[in-house]
């Protein structure tokens, strides 16, 4: 470091090293981000839940966490580690919602709460589910859910993007009465929303081809929608057969493939 503050790295091109005589020195088990600017010894890791499946989802209330444990064609939901609901079908996704926690669950639409006292589950939700081809490209496209900054949810619906809101909720064991469009935005043929977020006003959608979101794909895609138009707009094409996650943070869309 020089007197004006200026850090130079010399033979760079080492990389990262175990020592820092062998290069750049490696930095293991630190925390950067709980002060910017100084690194901290991490918190050692510890289990917080212990599980027979895989936990496909989870989300924080305050200080409870809710999980959602897929176990193939069944599922559970644990609240802080103890099993809260059971007997789902395949998990699909979790959020907290107007109080409720949502749940996608095989081509159905959950809801527990309200969350601040009295709780009650509902395994479907009236008004969210149909028979046919939209219930099953719903389960074979994962019905991954965002909570929209203009207070809707969106859901991804194979060649569909769905929208739902509560136009009344919060009464203890009263079923919130649900206003769901299954085709809130067709997608181009062929092209199946994957998964969701938002980059300023529009939602970004990962798309991919195939008969399901495990089966075969030739092309990946991203497609931006200002959520009132009746189409998308051009999209990004990627030479990926797929986009299966992505996440938006500081203006800037990130993605897995």
């Amino acid at each position: 470091m020089d007197k004006n503050g200026v850090v130079t790295f010399s033979e760079w091109t080492k990389g990262m090293a175990k020592y820092p005589l062998q290069g750049i020195g490696l930095l293991r088990n630190v925390d950067v981000l709980t002060n910017p600017g100084i690194v901290d010894i991490a918190q050692n890791t510890s289990e917080v839940l212990s599980t027979t499946g895989l936990v496909v989802a989870e989300v924080l209330d305050g200080g409870d966490v809710y999980s959602f444990e897929s176990n193939g064609s069944s599922s559970v939901i644990y609240k802080n580690g103890v099993s809260l609901i059971t007997s789902l079908g395949v998990a699909r996704d979790l959020l907290i919602y107007k109080d409720y926690l949502i749940f996608t669950h095989g081509s159905q639409i959950g809801a527990y709460g309200p969350l601040s006292g009295s709780a009650q589950g509902w395994n479907s939700l009236t008004g969210t589910t149909s028979t046919g081809t939209l219930s099953n490209q719903r389960s074979s496209y994962y019905a991954k859910m965002l909570y929209g900054q203009d207070d809707i949810v969106y859901i991804t619906g194979g060649p569909n993007v769905m929208s739902m809101t509560f136009t009344a909720s919060g009464v203890a064991g009263v079923e919130p009465t649900v206003s769901f469009n299954e085709s809130a935005l067709d997608l181009p043929a062929g092209h199946y929303a994957v998964t969701l977020a938002e980059i300023g006003k529009f939602l970004a959608i990962g798309t991919q081809t195939g008969s399901s979101w495990v089966g075969q794909s030739n092309e990946g895609r991203i497609y931006t929608w200002d959520r009132v138009s009746a189409s998308v707009r051009l999209p990004i094409i990627f030479n990926e057969d797929r986009i299966w996650q992505l996440y938006s943070h500081a203006n800037r869309l990130s993605g897995r493939i």
